[in-house]
């Protein structure tokens, strides 16, 4: 995609884009840590973090990539890839993939959808300008998106408390994730009122808060 990203103003300076890497260099170096870490994973973790981590990969870079240029549910299948690292450490962990890890990957999976939505709501200029197919873009008044935000944000809070309900998680993250996810609610709320491209701005960051109070929590509270 480095002939996109030159298009972009948000990654016109990355290192593929901008000339200081090369083509070749790029491809070479991303071969032998993905090798790498799959022979890790395998050799000394087990197979099957190994088999998880191979269908991340895979998935981003033969299903969702290609799909950014055709289709505007490209989001979706990258919430895919995007939700299964969770997954490949309670694997690594566990040597299992039960209800716990499913519920993990459900809480990142919807969580990107309203993140990624706002960050796509916030560069659409670039995102068109580069040929990509996302719905911020064909949704030129917002109505659409903030609805799909919404109700992202509605399923995400409701998710993010069963960590507490299946005994994964104490009270304490029970209460902080219903406040984590009535607050990220409101921001939801407040762009589907205004659908600005501030108001993106804010639940895009008011994501990145969400996430880390949800899950440093959920570590202290496991402990």
């Amino acid at each position: 995609e480095r002939d996109r990203d030159a298009m972009m103003h948000r990654t016109q300076k990355r290192p593929l884009p901008s000339g200081r890497l090369q083509p070749r260099q790029a491809l070479w170096f991303g071969v032998g840590i993905t090798i790498f870490g799959m022979a890790y994973l395998a050799l000394l973790v087990n197979v099957l973090s190994c088999l998880v981590t191979i269908s991340i990969t895979a998935s981003y870079l033969f299903l969702y990539t290609p799909l950014k240029q055709r289709t505007t549910l490209s989001t979706v299948f990258g919430a895919i890839p995007g939700a299964l690292p969770p997954v490949t450490g309670w694997a690594a962990a566990r040597n299992e993939i039960g209800l716990e890890s499913g519920i993990l990957f459900t809480i990142m999976f919807l969580w990107q959808l309203p993140h990624a939505l706002a960050l796509a709501w916030m560069y659409r200029d670039d995102y068109a300008r580069a040929g990509f197919q996302l719905l911020p873009i064909v949704d030129p008044d917002g109505r659409v998106t903030s609805t799909q935000i919404l109700i992202n944000c509605l399923a995400l809070t409701a998710v993010s408390l069963t960590p507490t309900i299946i005994g994964l998680t104490g009270i304490l993250y029970f209460f902080v994730a219903l406040g984590a996810g009535l607050g990220f609610l409101g921001f939801a709320v407040h762009l589907t009122i205004t659908r600005t491209s501030a108001s993106a701005r804010n639940l895009f960051f008011a994501s990145l808060l969400f996430l880390l109070v949800q899950f440093v929590t959920m570590a202290i509270d496991k402990v």
